[in-house]
Parts: C-alpha cells; structure tokens; sequence
C-alpha cells in the first residue's frame, strides 16, 4: 500500500479496520489460547487500539498496523 501498488478507498479501509478489532475480540472471548497467544492477541489488539493516533499513511501508521497483524498471525501459530 505504500507504493501504491494496492489502492483502497477510505470506508473500506475502516471496515477492515472494525473487523481485525472484531475478530481479535472474538479471538479472545471464544477460543481456548495458551498463555503465550493470549499476550501476543492482547498485544495485537492494543496495536489496533492506538494505531488512529498517528499521521494517516504516515510511518507510525504503517509501523504499528504492521506490527499488530503480525502480532495477531503468531497468535494464531503458537502451538498450545
């Protein structure tokens, strides 16, 4: 997206925005994780949580929404 290869327009970004805090909400109501998952879950719904309080595309923006899916992948890998 930074190079605008991907081009998305602004409501359907916020869409996906609501349903990554959705489904990690889900993630932790839901499902059984270990220890180790649950932090990197909570972690990732803490990046999604401050990730509006930087420039819009800027780099903060790009840093943290990536560190936060990241996050939220590895949960979903970590074996129990």
């Amino acid at each position: 997206m930074r190079f605008r290869i991907i081009s998305m327009k602004r409501q359907t970004h916020q869409i996906f925005f609501v349903a990554i805090i959705l489904n990690l909400l889900l993630v932790l109501l839901l499902v059984q994780l270990n220890s180790v998952s649950k932090i990197l879950c909570i972690l990732s719904l803490a990046a999604m949580v401050i990730l509006p309080f930087g420039k819009k595309g800027g780099a903060y923006h790009i840093i943290v929404g990536s560190c936060g899916l990241i996050l939220y992948f590895l949960s979903l890998t970590v074996e129990s």
